[in-house]
């Protein structure tokens, strides 16, 4: 985090459209900052920074009561000129008032100009004298965090978590394997073919499994199931939108043709639906596929 903190004891009238001078530093972290004579702050770091402040007004003889804008520096002006961000205003004349505004300083703006400048103006009318019943009659904080800084620690802390992740499937797998369980379609249209499945831990592994035992034409468009949910029970915990694979068809033959085409998976089975029509396939056709799936069981299922 980048910080500076000045207060204002001086005693003299700060002028309409002139800047509040803040002529005492509290506290600054490092050099992110620069505080200037005329009253402005350079910030030498890019970044998003909050700036808040408090005026404790004595006199005024402005018509609009008090108000005080926090304006930048836009130095890619042709002529650099003062730039209004946020602004503050009280119709008491004599009170203490406080704003706050935030700034973002992109990192090609300190290539381009090396710095970005604030400053706070009196925006009433007439002069504003400040209170003598106070030290400090007047104080800013300007504080920001390092954009680039933080992504780059949260990049960090995603990979640190990728590679627990990692290492926890490792261990898992060592520990356990389960058996192959195969599993056969119940539609008649696709008898003979069916899907292998194998889990370690939450990650199930499925792939085509069979060959077609009798001669069948399947419709474009048309849903067939290799195996339901009802079959394998971990499917039905399958969570969103259904995964999509690729769907290998080999048809017998000299040469062997070769169709393909999505294949689904999600919490009713594995299933695919012919993009055209796939006219008399013989027997010994096969259907494959491989897809991996982390399927975790709902909390208070038996």
């Amino acid at each position: 985090m980048y910080y500076i903190q000045r207060k204002r004891n001086l005693d003299e009238t700060v002028a309409s459209d002139g800047i509040v001078k803040f002529d005492t530093s509290v506290a600054q972290s490092g050099t992110d900052f620069q505080y200037n004579g005329d009253g402005s702050i350079d910030i030498l770091k890019a970044g998003v920074f909050v700036i808040s402040w408090v005026i404790t007004q004595m006199t005024g003889l402005a018509t609009n009561g008090q108000a005080f804008q926090l304006k930048k520096m836009d130095y890619a002006a042709q002529t650099p000129e003062w730039v209004s961000i946020v602004g503050t205003s009280n119709h008491v004349k004599i009170a203490a008032l406080s704003g706050f505004g935030t700034v973002d300083v992109s990192a090609e703006e300190i290539k381009a100009h090396g710095k970005a400048t604030i400053a706070l103006f009196n925006a009433s009318d007439s002069g504003i004298k400040l209170t003598h019943h106070a030290h400090a009659k007047a104080g800013i904080l300007v504080f920001g965090l390092d954009v680039a800084a933080l992504q780059s620690r949260v990049t960090s802390l995603e990979q640190e978590n990728v590679n627990i992740y990692e290492r926890i499937s490792t261990i898992e797998a060592f520990l356990y394997l389960s058996d192959v369980t195969e599993l056969w379609s119940t539609l008649p249209a696709l008898l003979g073919l069916g899907s292998g499945a194998i889990h370690s831990g939450y990650t199930h592994n499925f792939w085509g499994i069979g060959t077609l035992n009798h001669t069948q034409t399947l419709s474009n468009g048309g849903t067939y199931y290799l195996i339901t949910a009802a079959q394998y029970e971990p499917l039905s915990y399958y969570q969103g939108e259904s995964t999509i694979g690729t769907l290998w068809i080999e048809v017998p033959g000299s040469p062997v043709k070769v169709y393909t085409m999505p294949i689904r998976f999600d919490k009713t089975g594995i299933y695919f639906r012919p993009t055209e029509q796939l006219t008399n396939l013989p027997v010994g056709t096969t259907f494959k596929f491989t897809q991996a799936l982390i399927l975790v069981e709902q909390e208070g299922r038996a």
